[in-house]
């Protein structure tokens, strides 16, 4: 089970606090000192082992007034749209369930739940404009009769997108933060479902609905790139009285539900909420041919994310934090399970909240050299006039691998992680590069997608504008589109662009190039995961493009549309906007 490990004396909203979510048995986290002394950061850190005793699972039940006002990560929530008039009940946000023994249904591979045919629906939709149907179910709003009586397909936690993303390093949710909605799944203890929101096959840019449905997601999954920001989301208070953009999320308070991923798309803001229509329904909404039928008799409200200023106006989300009971009967058969996302997330925070306590501009850089100190160098040709492609595929001998051991001691000796062995069998299983089991005796890990998991992607479109950023790069050296970047090149770039007193300067950053093997070429790809690592600290989109004007020049100002221009400065959104 998670639980707090809070050392006496620590208040849990100081961000220097090592407050960490543990996992046990599955691993244990060595707490650092919260402050250390600049000469020390090359050193290993001291530590303390903390443990913890798992906690017995118990049925779900509605807390009510108990408890803290404020949401915090972790929690476990059911998401209620409250009744519109008198007399109808409130419908609260559910996943649908698989059957026992279904077929394959729809355009595409896909398991039907019990609301088959809002699915076959989705299927068609995804299918249109060329996305894969599968590894989805279908989400709706079911009407709550006893609001005491809380079922597992409605019982929602709060995961964060990322620890980097500029809030206090806190167990508490704010305003605007980016932040998922996870679900385990019903029949599968070690599935989680991420709630998501994608774009429809068609009109997307000129305000149609986006699509409301669950993803499964595995041990590994990150917001990196366009389509990963489909599971992000943020909250916005209904009333401005009731909190401003960076406060604590209130319970007690109506909010919107603001989805990441149409802004990721350019498409303007939209909010979660239910279908609306001209026909009557148990829940006192209306709506027109836009309830799913669940199983045989039950009919739910169908989802969707539409533009704010659509009619009839949006209505808020009353967020209910759950709490556990006693009497169990599954309680022994299933203390300690979670599911392989949770231990991923719970893995994923403990290093980067360490890597964000050193207080270096390049932490993450030098995170990812120092799990590469111990890589293969496996036999090959080396060249230094020699460029690979552009957009090339990366060979196995180009790979930064790393054994098992090594992974594990820099983990716990640098950052004071120390991982089980049901933690790295996951991460050998996700990581582990194919065609890599005779180049050593123990398994090999790639380092290079294992860092850029860990990483993610601190704000949407980072990734977008990196690469367009190495096309004008292109154009400037007087190369092909096909053509690679050389590292002598970018290297009188950088320099040229050196002032006294920037955050990054040339020597430093171009000591934060990852490993460059047999040849002296800079891809896309490691183009990329450059300029993302030594920005992984850099919060907003505004301060990226700020920093990549520093080290690049007048070239970034012509990076983006107008269009993408007037989205970035909506990073994050805030209540004014929607208001």
């Amino acid at each position: 089970m998670t639980v707090s490990v809070l050392p006496a004396g620590s208040p849990e909203d100081d961000p220097s606090s090592p407050v960490v979510r543990t996992r046990e048995p599955l691993w244990r986290v060595r707490h650092l000192r919260p402050l250390r002394p600049l000469s020390q950061f090359c050193r290993p850190p001291p530590v303390t082992v903390k443990s913890s005793e798992a906690l017995p699972l118990r049925h779900l039940r509605h807390e009510g007034s108990r408890g803290s006002q404020y949401l915090a990560f972790g929690d476990a929530l059911r998401l209620m749209l409250p009744p519109l008039e008198d007399g109808c009940l409130a419908a609260a946000l559910c996943a649908c369930v698989r059957p026992k023994m279904a077929g394959d249904v729809g355009p595409r591979e896909i398991i039907p739940t019990d609301a088959e045919r809002e699915e076959l629906r989705l299927a068609e939709d995804l299918a249109a404009s060329g996305r894969r149907a599968k590894d989805f179910v279908a989400v709706t709003a079911a009407r709550v009769s006893d609001p005491e009586a809380v079922v597992r397909r409605s019982a929602w936690r709060v995961f964060r997108c990322s620890e980097l993303d500029g809030f206090p390093a806190s167990t508490r949710v704010h305003y605007g933060q980016h932040l998922q909605f996870g679900l385990p799944s019903v029949d599968d203890a070690s599935s989680e479902i991420l709630l998501s929101c994608e774009p429809p096959s068609r009109s997307g840019g000129i305000g149609a609905p986006y699509l409301i449905l669950g993803r499964f997601v595995d041990f590994g999954y990150v917001c990196h790139g366009r389509r990963s920001w489909n599971t992000a989301f943020t909250l916005v208070p209904t009333l401005s009285s009731a909190g401003a953009y960076g406060d604590p999320v209130d319970l007690r308070c109506g909010m919107r539900i603001v989805p990441i991923a149409p802004f990721s798309y350019l498409h303007g803001p939209r909010l979660m909420q239910a279908v609306f229509g001209g026909l009557s329904n148990p829940v006192g909404r209306g709506c027109v041919a836009r309830c799913a039928a669940v199983g045989k008799d039950g009919r739910e409200l169908l989802l969707h994310a539409s533009s704010p200023g659509g009619e009839p106006p949006d209505v808020g989300w009353v967020l209910e934090r759950l709490s556990l009971t006693e009497g169990s009967p599954q309680a022994a058969a299933t203390t300690g399970v979670d599911t392989t996302f949770a231990q991923w997330q719970a893995l994923r925070a403990a290093i980067l909240k360490r890597i964000r306590r050193r207080g270096e501009a390049l932490a993450f850089s030098i995170f990812r050299k120092i799990l590469s100190k111990d890589c293969l160098v496996l036999d090959g040709p080396i060249s230094t006039s020699h460029l690979p492609a552009a957009d090339g595929a990366v060979a196995l001998a180009e790979r930064t691998l790393v054994g098992e051991s090594c992974v594990l001691t820099t983990l716990r000796c640098g950052y004071g992680v120390q991982l089980g062995e049901a933690d790295m069998q996951l991460i050998t299983r996700h990581f582990r590069p194919s065609g890599s089991e005779s180049v050593w005796p123990e398994p090999v890990i790639d380092i290079n997608a294992l860092a850029d998991a860990l990483r993610g992607e601190t704000s949407p479109g980072r990734s977008r504008t990196v690469q367009q950023l190495y096309s004008l790069l292109q154009k400037q050296a007087g190369l092909k589109p096909t053509d690679s970047l050389s590292v002598a090149w970018v290297r009188a770039r950088v320099e040229s662009m050196e002032v006294s007193g920037q955050l990054f300067p040339a020597e430093d950053l171009m000591a934060s190039l990852p490993l460059v093997r047999s040849h002296a070429g800079i891809t896309r790809l490691g183009f990329v995961r450059w300029q993302m690592d030594a920005l992984a600290l850099v919060p907003s989109h505004e301060s990226l493009l700020e920093f990549l004007h520093q080290m690049w020049g007048d070239v970034v100002l012509s990076l983006g549309t107008e269009e993408e221009k007037f989205n970035w400065s909506l990073s994050l959104p805030r209540g004014e906007m929607i208001g």
